[in-house]
């Protein structure tokens, strides 16, 4: 329903309640990246060297085109979005867990940071809005507060027994460690786990502390929400892509204030994981040495 009282006809009159990020304009740009190659089965030894004392998790090496590799796990780093068609429209979903990922489905992969530094901004932006820029900047620094503790936490040689003592098993304990260098997490969803982590990392919380953290993640969903409806848009404007990714090869599309996303299609998925560090997850690696 159109609302009159949020337009305006000219110019420096403040609009309220209304996003001031991003913009319902997008200029698209498709770049077709290298066509199919029939190199390796065997996926690129992954490793980064500023989370190695950091232990990895288990992934599944999924191959792309021009023997280009994506490792992708349902415990860790970005979900699994892939491009589907719905009633004759493109649609961008998100898959509940990597076994459903078939040869043929094209996965919507970000190329770069600009992605990251749009859904922080939208979420920011719906914070201010709604809360205020003080509100905004306590939820910050909780997070961030909270991920650094974890990452010192880390480099205890006594970690796990820590994490052990407040109440978390093995696999629990293990997994915090690795989260806390996954930008794409924000904490533990669960209130007494967060408490119980601050607790091992010598955090100190208070009431508000996890009341900004759901808040937090509360903007960060309706951020992702926005950034799906763009993708949709850009991708329902230029139907250019469809018959590239059909050849098979991969389509890198541009977004203004988006970044660039890539649009790739799966040759293969290998049923044995291996094991990548949570930071490389849910990027393209080149099977040559190019990771």
């Amino acid at each position: 329903k159109f609302d009159p009282n949020r337009y305006v006809a000219w110019p420096g009159v403040e609009l309220q309640n209304v996003s001031i990020s991003g913009s319902t304009y997008f200029a698209i740009e498709i770049e077709r990246l290298s066509e199919i190659s029939y190199g390796s089965s065997t996926p690129p030894i992954i490793i980064d060297a500023a989370t190695g004392h950091i232990a990895p998790v288990k992934a599944t090496p999924i191959k792309l085109t021009n023997d280009t590799w994506i490792f992708l796990s349902d415990e860790s780093g970005p979900s699994a979005n892939f491009v589907d068609i719905d009633d004759f429209d493109v649609v961008v979903r998100e898959s509940s867990s990597i076994k459903k990922l078939t040869p043929g489905m094209i996965l919507v992969v970000r190329d770069n940071d600009a992605g990251r530094s749009f859904l922080e901004e939208e979420a920011m932006n719906w914070i201010v809005e709604r809360d205020g820029s003080d509100q905004m900047n306590k939820s910050i620094q909780v997070r961030d507060s909270f991920r650094k503790a974890v990452q010192e936490l880390g480099k205890d040689q006594f970690c796990l027994s820590k994490l052990r003592a407040v109440g978390l098993d093995e696999a629990q304990a293990t997994r915090r460690l690795r989260l806390a260098y996954d930008t794409n997490h924000i904490a533990p969803q669960e209130k007494e786990e967060f408490l119980a982590v601050c607790t091992a990392a010598g955090m100190h919380t208070n009431d508000n502390d996890w009341k900004n953290i759901v808040l937090l993640r509360t903007a960060f969903r309706q951020a992702g929400h926005r950034a799906r409806k763009l993708l949709e848009q850009a991708i329902q404007s230029d139907s250019t892509w469809q018959g590239v990714v059909e050849t098979p090869a991969m389509v890198k599309i541009s977004l203004s204030g988006m970044g660039s996303i890539v649009l790739a299609p799966i040759i293969d998925v290998l049923q044995t994981q291996v094991e990548v560090p949570v930071s490389r997850l849910g990027q393209l690696h080149a099977a040559k040495g190019n990771s």
